[in-house]
């Protein structure tokens, strides 16, 4: 597993005794395991498997992680336009 998240035995053993655990690994936790961090974390029972990213909202959410509020909220707006744009709408059936 230490392997798999990049770190070493000694390290990921920390983590299994109780050792603090940093939120950035929490992440990576999520990410290879294909889990909600709140089934990681004990806090809900459903959310083990969740359906992998797709690298469009991968992409998405690192360019908003980059803008502050103002283009977060312009984004969400070019967002809407595009969604009322018939043809860039998915056909149903």
């Amino acid at each position: 597993m230490g392997k798999l998240l990049g770190i070493t035995d000694v390290g990921y053993s920390r983590y299994e005794k109780g050792s603090d655990i940093r939120s950035a690994l929490i992440i990576l936790f999520c990410e290879k395991l294909e889990c909600s961090s709140s089934w990681l974390l004990g806090i809900e029972e459903h959310g083990m498997r969740l359906p992998p990213e797709s690298p469009i909202l991968r992409d998405l959410r690192a360019a908003c992680e980059l803008l502050n509020k103002e283009g977060q909220n312009r984004l969400v707006d070019h967002t809407n336009d595009i969604l009322d744009t018939p043809k860039y709408r998915k056909r149903e059936g």
